[in-house]
C-alpha cells in the first residue's frame, strides 16, 4: 500500500497475531499519513478502511485497542494551534496542554519545526495559567498574578506577530485577566485579614497575659501573637508563658531570634528562620506569603493605627488612633511583629506593626521601619 509507513516502534503499539487477509499480516500504526502528506487522500482512506476491517477481528483483553489508538490519532489531526487556545480560553488548561503536546509530537514526526514552536508556546501559556490557579489554591497570590501576567504577555506577542487570531487572543487575555483579578482580590483580602486577625497583645497588661510579674518579655509576647495569628493556641497563662520563655529567653541577653524561629518551627511554622542581615524585601516576601514577621528593633516609632484593650496602654495610658508614638529601647532592644503592608506589596508605602510594649498597632513608613531595626540589610528578622 503506497505511502503507508510501518512505525510500530515509534508509536509504541504492535498488533501481533492479528488474523487478516494476506495483504495485512501484521498491522502497523499509521505514521501521520494524512492527505497531502506522505500519501494522497485515496491511499489514506484505503489504508484506514483496511485497519478498521482488521480491527474487527482483534480481541485484546476485551478492548479494541486498535480502534482506540486510531480515534486518538484522528483527534490529534483535527486539533490545531487555534484549537489549543480555544480549549485554554475555556479554562481547561490540562486538556490544552495535552493538545499542545500532541501537536508538537506531530510536528516532530512530520519535520514541521514551526508547528513544534507554536505548540510549545501554547503549552507555556496553558501551563502558566494552570500554575496561576494552583498558586491561588496555595494562597500565593503574588505568584498567581505574576504567572497570569506572563501568560498574557505571551498571548499579546502571538497576536502582534500574527500567530494567533486577535479575537481568540482576546478570549485568552480575558481568561488571564480573570485569574489576575481573582488573585489580586484574594490577596488584598488576605492582607487585610492578616492585620485584623493578629491580636494586639500588651506585654504589661494582665488582661493580655496572666503573669505574676505583671509584664512578660517582649519576645514571648511577639511569639504568642505570631502563633495566634496562625491559629496556634499556646496559651497566655503563667505556665504557658514560662514554657515559651524557657525556650526562647536567654537571661542577661533577652529573647533569642534563632530560638524563637526554632520554637515556631516546632509549632508547625516550618519556614521560620532567623537572620541578622535581613532586609525590607525579606519582610515583604513573608507578608506576601501571608505570614507576619517578628522583627528585633532598637526603637519603635510611627502613627497609632489601632489600639487593643479599649484604647488603653498599660505603659502609656490612654492612646488614640493617629497619635504619634516614639520609644527608644537602646542596646537592650525590643521585639515587634510586622503584620501587614499598604500599597504595592513589593514596595509598600507603609507597614503595620504590632508593638507589645504599646499594646497596639503602628503605621510605619519603610524608612522608619528600617531605622527601627538599625538599618536595612542589618535587620533582625524571623523570616517565614
Amino acid at each position: 500500500m503506497g505511502g503507508v509507513v510501518c512505525i510500530s516502534q515509534t508509536w509504541g503499539v504492535r498488533y501481533p497475531g492479528l488474523k487478516t487477509s494476506g495483504a495485512l499480516s501484521t498491522v502497523c500504526v499509521l505514521h501521520l499519513c494524512w492527505p497531502g502528506s506522505c500519501c494522497n487522500f485515496g491511499q489514506f482512506m484505503i489504508f484506514l478502511f483496511s485497519l478498521l476491517l482488521a480491527a474487527q477481528a482483534e480481541e485484546c483483553n476485551g478492548e479494541n485497542t486498535l480502534v482506540s489508538d486510531l480515534s486518538r490519532l484522528m483527534a490529534l489531526q483535527r486539533t490545531s494551534v487555534d484549537g489549543v487556545y480555544s480549549t485554554l480560553a475555556k479554562g481547561d488548561y490540562a486538556t490544552a496542554k495535552g493538545e499542545a503536546h500532541g501537536l508538537a509530537q506531530q510536528g516532530r514526526l512530520n519535520d514541521q519545526p514551526k508547528l513544534v514552536e507554536k505548540s510549545g508556546v501554547a503549552w507555556q501559556v496553558a501551563d502558566k495559567l494552570e500554575q496561576a490557579m494552583e498558586a491561588i489554591g496555595n494562597r500565593d497570590y503574588q505568584a498567581a498574578k505574576r504567572l497570569a501576567s506572563e501568560a498574557a504577555d505571551l498571548t499579546r506577542t502571538l497576536v502582534r506577530e500574527g500567530v494567533l487570531d486577535s479575537s481568540l487572543g482576546g478570549k485568552v487575555l480575558e481568561e488571564a485577566g480573570l485569574i489576575w483579578n481573582k488573585a489580586n482580590d484574594l490577596g488584598g483580602k488576605a492582607a487585610s485579614d492578616l492585620v485584623a486577625s493578629t491580636p494586639m497583645l500588651d506585654q504589661h497588661n494582665r488582661n493580655s497575659f496572666d503573669h505574676p510579674q505583671r509584664s512578660v518579655f517582649c519576645g514571648v509576647a511577639t511569639t504568642v501573637m505570631m502563633a495566634q495569628a496562625n491559629g496556634i493556641d499556646i496559651g497566655t497563662g503563667y505556665q504557658d508563658l514560662d514554657r515559651v520563655g524557657r525556650q526562647i529567653y536567654i537571661p542577661g541577653n533577652g529573647s533569642s531570634g534563632s530560638a524563637m524561629a526554632g520554637f515556631l518551627r516546632d509549632q508547625g511554622l516550618e519556614n521560620s528562620n532567623f537572620t541578622t542581615t535581613g532586609t525590607l524585601d525579606d519582610i515583604n516576601r513573608s507578608l506576601k506569603a501571608g505570614q507576619p514577621v517578628p522583627l528585633g528593633v532598637v526603637s519603635s516609632q510611627g502613627t497609632i493605627h489601632a489600639m487593643g484593650n479599649g484604647g488603653y496602654s498599660a505603659r502609656y495610658g490612654q492612646r488614640t488612633v493617629n497619635q504619634t508614638h516614639s520609644k527608644s529601647f537602646g542596646p537592650d532592644g525590643h521585639w515587634v511583629l510586622v503584620t501587614g503592608a499598604e500599597g504595592n506589596p513589593d514596595n509598600p508605602s507603609a507597614y503595620i506593626v504590632n508593638d507589645p510594649d504599646l499594646g497596639g498597632q503602628l503605621r510605619v513608613t519603610p524608612s522608619q521601619l528600617a531605622k527601627m531595626g538599625v538599618r536595612n540589610g542589618s535587620l533582625w528578622v524571623v523570616r517565614q
